[in-house]
């Protein structure tokens, strides 16, 4: 993956974080690059070489998965590795280090904050059109807030100055400039008018015309926890969450349970799955998009809307068995097992070829003791 996207960035193509992984997806490439770090047994300069790769992996593909793979893995391999009061001294830390990326992360997505005093906001641009101010709204770009100093009646004749191309056509992902205007404006600290759409210059113009929404262009990681933040304020002010990862898999959860509930006992058969998904999408009223109305992407609420309790009771005994089987000597085994569980939170890893080839792989562990 990693020589075939620097190959294509070197002969000049922008590649997104998806387009690093064409083959298979980046939760599966994860789950197999997790399990390859611990079960690997190799020298110390083989394992800091692996984790190199997997950090730049990470970093380009913009992976969440990878993301919280890596430091558990890490913590896996540690953990096992000491023992005593070395242990619980490593286990205190990692216990530390959690805690206190939960709190950065719940700071990180804290509102950003009004201008003070907000009463003092102007009513009126310098070409004396008045101002919109939408305080309630708390979306933003770049630190501070978009739905303040609007005055899109200027937009068009400003626009038009700067720029050959239509303030209202689409590009292929179906977004005109229009939209993409006042988040890159917002990202400069700038106010959405016409005196300041004529400071844009040529880079920034051709910026917004290729599809940027700020200023400081992004990719991988970086990019995603931008689009992530994004993606949370939409949903908070409770936009529609279609194509948004993580708040896209909140409505297919939400809908699988309500499929669920309408035949809790035996389900409604796996043929018949997809069928029962729609029709709560549909009585639950969904603010997702037709085309994002999918499965339940969590293979464990999958087995409950497919085969009812029943199906659920042998889910949970397979998992039992394996627990089993892998206790108190193969820790490849449960970190195998432990892997494939979190996958299934996120996805339905049994319904493709990819995650059935890796459940066998990690279930194959249980056949040979540790080395």
């Amino acid at each position: 993956v990693l020589i075939w996207g620097t190959w294509r960035t070197i002969d000049g193509v922008v590649l997104a974080g998806r387009d690093w992984t064409p083959w298979t997806s980046h939760i599966r490439l994860s789950m197999l690059i997790a399990l390859g770090m611990v079960w690997g047994h190799q020298p110390r300069i083989w394992q800091l070489a692996y984790l190199g790769l997997w950090l730049a992996f990470t970093i380009v593909t913009g992976s969440f998965t990878s993301a919280l793979l890596l430091p558990l893995a890490l913590g896996w391999m540690f953990w096992n590795a000491t023992r005593g009061i070395r242990r619980k001294r490593w286990a205190t830390a990692f216990l530390v280090g959690t805690l206190g990326v939960l709190f950065a992360c719940t700071q990180w997505l804290q509102v950003v904050p009004l201008p003070s005093p907000v009463k003092a906001l102007p009513s009126l641009t310098s070409w004396g059109n008045p101002y919109t101010h939408r305080p309630e709204s708390t979306l933003s770009e770049g630190g501070h807030r978009v739905h303040l100093f609007w005055c899109e009646q200027e937009w068009d004749s400003a626009w038009n100055q700067v720029s050959s191309m239509p303030l209202d056509r689409k590009d292929p992902s179906g977004f005109t400039n229009r939209d993409r205007l006042p988040r890159y404006l917002t990202s400069l600290g700038w106010p959405k008018d016409g005196e300041h759409i004529l400071q844009l210059t040529d880079r920034d113009v051709a910026a917004i015309e290729s599809g940027a929404t700020n200023c400081a262009p992004r990719t991988g990681l970086s990019l995603r926890m931008r689009e992530f933040k994004r993606e949370w304020e939409v949903w908070r002010a409770g936009g529609n969450p279609s194509g948004h990862a993580l708040f896209q898999r909140l409505e297919h959860w939400k809908a699988g349970w309500h499929a669920w509930l309408d035949s809790p006992w035996i389900g409604h058969g796996v043929g018949d799955t997809p069928a029962a998904m729609q029709r709560a999408y549909n009585n639950q009223g969904s603010g997702l998009d037709e085309s994002h109305r999918h499965r339940a992407h969590m293979q464990h609420l999958t087995w409950g809307i497919s085969s009812g309790l029943v199906g659920i009771i042998l889910w949970v005994g397979l998992w039992l068995m394996w627990l089993r089987a892998s206790r108190p000597n193969n820790l490849e085994a449960l970190w195998g097992g432990f892997v494939l569980a979190l996958s299934c939170v996120f996805e339905d890893t049994l319904e493709t070829q990819a995650g059935v080839v890796i459940f066998f792989l990690a279930l194959f562990a249980s056949l040979h003791p540790r080395r």
